[in-house]
Parts: C-alpha cells; sequence; structure tokens
C-alpha cells in the first residue's frame, strides 16, 4: 500500500469543546438541571406513607422539574454516534439518555398515583419511592457521563 493511500485519524488524548457538537454552556445547563431533579427525586426515594396533599407538596418540586428534564434531554439529541469523535461514549449516552427518559414516565404515573389517593396505599408508596430511587441513579449515571468526558460542565469540576 503506498504511503499517500493510509488513513491517518488523529487522536485528541483530552476531549475539547469542537468534538462535541452541543455547545458546552448548554450542557452545564442541562447537568444543572439533572442535579437539581436527582435532589428532588432522592426525597422522593425517602418519603414515608403520607396523605395525597402530602405527596403533593412532596411530588411538586419533581412535577414542576420534569419539563426542563425533558428540554435539558433534548439538548443531547445530537450526541449521537457518528457525530460525536468517541463513538463508544456517544452510545453511552444515548442509552443513558433513554433510560433517563424511561424513569421520568415512570415516576409521572406513579407520583400521579400517589397523589391521587385519599390515603397512600403502600404500594403506592413503594412504587414512587423505587421510581425515585431508579431516576436518581439514571441521571446520577448520565451525569457522569457527560462530566467524564467534559469535566468543565461539572461547573466545580466535580461529580456529586
Amino acid at each position: 500500500m503506498p504511503p499517500s493511500s493510509r488513513k491517518v485519524i488523529p487522536f485528541t488524548a483530552k476531549p475539547t469543546a469542537d468534538d462535541l457538537p452541543v455547545p458546552v454552556a448548554l450542557l452545564q445547563v442541562a447537568v444543572l438541571q439533572f442535579d437539581e431533579l436527582r435532589r428532588y427525586a432522592e426525597r422522593l426515594a425517602a418519603a414515608p406513607q403520607w396523605s395525597a396533599l402530602e405527596w403533593r407538596a412532596v411530588c411538586s418540586p419533581v412535577l414542576i422539574r420534569l419539563p426542563r428534564a425533558r428540554q435539558s434531554l433534548a439538548i443531547l439529541d445530537p450526541v449521537r454516534v457518528g457525530r460525536h469523535a468517541d463513538t463508544r461514549w456517544a452510545a453511552r449516552v444515548r442509552t443513558a439518555r433513554r433510560e433517563v427518559e424511561r424513569r421520568l414516565t415512570d415516576i409521572r404515573i406513579s407520583m400521579s398515583a400517589v397523589t391521587s389517593m385519599e390515603v397512600s396505599s403502600p404500594d403506592a408508596v413503594v412504587t414512587v419511592n423505587s421510581d425515585g430511587v431508579l431516576l436518581a441513579a439514571a441521571l446520577g449515571d448520565l451525569r457522569a457521563l457527560i462530566v467524564s468526558r467534559y469535566p468543565a460542565v461539572a461547573g466545580d469540576g466535580t461529580d456529586r
């Protein structure tokens, strides 16, 4: 094979903003949204059996943040295999994003059930607690993937 026909694939040890199809500022907003929702989802996981009124008070911060979380997930839409230099990372982000989307739907449904009851049933409480834990974990996983590749988006440089 003649030397001129060899393909050279550049290796960048340290990722740069240029290899991300999303502006870093938008990615920072998404990470902050994920952090905030994760904290409220963790509170749901620790909630005891309450009345519907008390559940509404605990669920309201999560419900308010669901649309913003979906917008933050939409920010990640350009991160795709074939559009990002690190194909493996892009695939992992897409998978983690789908998991968060699924968990957002689950938590919305379980919160709706628990807040519509006069007295929360043990099954509804277990479901909303479990969904809160799973959503918090999914958000943490997605955040960790983003911050592992682009530490500057964490703001303080740490993974909370």
